[in-house]
């Protein structure tokens, strides 16, 4: 596994989060 730097990791999960985020959201959405 290539190392990352302290950047990409950060970038990498927080756009994980926003994918989350977006997920729940279009769930909540749904369930209305």
């Amino acid at each position: 596994m290539a190392f990352l730097s302290e950047a990409e990791v950060e970038s990498a999960l927080l756009d994980q989060l926003h994918a989350l985020g977006y997920c729940i959201e279009r769930e909540e959405d749904r369930s209305n």
